[in-house]
Order: structure tokens, then C-alpha cells, then sequence
């Protein structure tokens, strides 16, 4: 039985100046499995340059209607935290899978609404995940390993 390739695409994906380049584009690009299937920025020029130098098929100028593409099993968001939460929340509000640097909000509350399940809660108990910007750090080791 083979597995599917999972779809991903990428909120923040900035081909010249953003985390997305230099550790979410070369893992997703570089594990079986995986295919980075779209990239999204703010701006159409930068979605375009971003797509062709990251080898995605597709780009968007509006997240929201990247995650909101059906082909896309799974978001990670490589965005400024004032975004994080909004961005999250559609994503699994979509029935994606999420990865999201940390924090996931602006405040203590916002982030907690995680803790308490508000982040799971919707259709499909979607899985997530939240990245700690540090290759270092032993727990996202321990992430892959289970």
C-alpha cells in the first residue's frame, strides 16, 4: 500500500527574506512524502518569485484562499505572530493540518486557547503542530520521532 503525498502549502512564503525559506521550504522539499504544492504572500509578485523558486505549482496573493483550496492537506504558517491565530483558526476551520511557528497568538489568552482545545475543536479533530524556531531544541526531535 503506498501512502499519499501530502500537499503542502505555505502562509508566508517569501522567496528573498522570511523564516519559510531557510526552515520550513528545504525540510518540506527534502522528505518523502511531502510536496510543497503552494506558496502564499501578500502580494501577487512576491507569491509568483516565491512559487518559482520554491518549486511550487501554485501561488496565491490571499492565504485565506490558499487554505481554503481543497487539493492542500496541510498549512504552515511562516508568518509575523499578529497573524499566527486568524490564520491557524481558518486553516483548521478548513480541515487542514496545521504546523505554526510559535507563539500561536499575541497574548497569553489567545495563546491558551490552544492549550484548552480551541484549536482542535473543529470538524475532523485536525492535527496540528507548533514549531519552536530552534533546530536545537530536543522536543522537535522528539515531534518526529513519534
Amino acid at each position: 500500500m503506498t501512502q499519499k503525498e501530502i500537499l503542502v502549502g505555505i502562509v508566508g512564503a517569501n522567496a528573498n527574506k522570511t523564516w519559510a525559506k531557510v526552515s520550513h521550504v528545504p525540510p518540506i522539499n527534502g522528505l518523502p512524502g511531502l510536496k510543497l504544492a503552494a506558496v502564499a504572500t501578500s502580494h501577487e509578485q512576491s507569491a509568483r518569485e516565491a512559487a518559482e523558486a520554491f518549486g511550487a505549482s501554485r501561488w496565491f496573493s490571499d492565504p485565506l484562499a490558499m487554505i481554503r483550496d481543497d487539493p492542500i492537506d496541510l498549512i504552515t504558517i511562516s508568518v509575523k505572530v499578529p497573524a499566527h491565530r486568524e490564520l491557524v483558526l481558518a486553516a483548521l476551520n478548513a480541515g487542514k493540518a496545521v504546523y505554526c511557528e510559535a507563539p500561536l497568538g499575541r497574548t497569553v489568552a489567545e495563546a491558551e486557547d490552544g492549550e484548552r482545545g480551541r484549536f482542535t475543536s473543529y470538524r475532523h479533530r485536525t492535527a496540528r503542530s507548533t514549531g519552536i524556531q530552534s533546530q536545537e531544541n530536543r522536543s522537535i526531535y522528539r515531534q518526529v520521532d513519534v
